[in-house]
């Protein structure tokens, strides 16, 4: 398919939480995928095997939730859009749990913990109020209008927590700030680094400046 312009710019909530939590600084990658359908970089990954992993635990995590009497919405039913002028703003929870005023929004990890898997509950605790004021709201963001909503990071072997005091004022201005830089701003140069090209999927037919294995090796003849 090669890469092609996006008629708008589109934000999936995962390409922008590593510029959130900090982790990642090369904030080209977010803006390319937002703004160009690309051809991403193949890299070794077992779909199949993460998907089956994942699903287990979004289904047990539902099933204790159920069990402590929370009406459960999964995966594709909340599946978001969200058009503002500076671009679409799209992302799928994992789990949204409603009991009476209290509302739950969790994602489940099979990795290592992350400050971006923090910062993507944050970007739906943003999302959620804003899907519940739509003209057309779904059953779930119908069942979430007017409430508090808490979220939390579900891995392996422990859980984080996370109160609805940590969707602070500033929290939200810049998630806010982060999705109309990418969706709406200038193309941002480049920050290659050895950590982030590794993983980046961005191919170097689309970003010059990406480095390769063979880039990050340096010969030297003092040793």
């Amino acid at each position: 398919m090669g890469t092609t312009a996006r008629p708008e710019s589109w934000i999936h909530c995962t390409w922008i939480t590593g510029i959130l939590s900090g982790e990642k600084h090369c904030e080209l990658a977010p803006w390319l995928l937002s703004h160009f359908r690309i051809d991403k970089r193949p890299r070794a990954f077992d779909l199949a095997a993460w998907t089956a992993e994942h699903t287990d635990m979004v289904l047990a995590r539902a099933r204790c939730l159920d069990a402590e009497g929370y009406t459960v919405f999964l995966e594709d039913q909340n599946d978001f859009v969200l058009k503002g002028k500076a671009g679409t703003l799209s992302g799928k929870c994992d789990l949204v749990a409603i009991r009476d005023d209290d509302v739950l929004v969790e994602d489940c990890k099979t990795g290592k913990q992350k400050d971006a898997d923090f910062q993507q509950v944050l970007v739906y605790m943003f999302a959620l109020p804003l899907l519940a004021a739509a003209p057309r709201p779904s059953p779930m963001t119908e069942a979430v209008r007017g409430k508090t909503i808490r979220g939390a990071v579900q891995y392996r072997t422990f859980r984080q927590e996370i109160q609805a005091e940590a969707f602070t004022v500033d929290r939200r201005a810049r998630i806010l700030d982060t999705i109309i830089r990418i969706g709406a701003g200038p193309r941002p140069s480049a920050t290659p680094s050895a950590a982030e090209c590794r993983y980046c999927d961005i191919p170097k037919s689309d970003c010059a400046a990406r480095l390769d294995v063979d880039d990050m090796v340096a010969e030297v003849e003092v040793f």
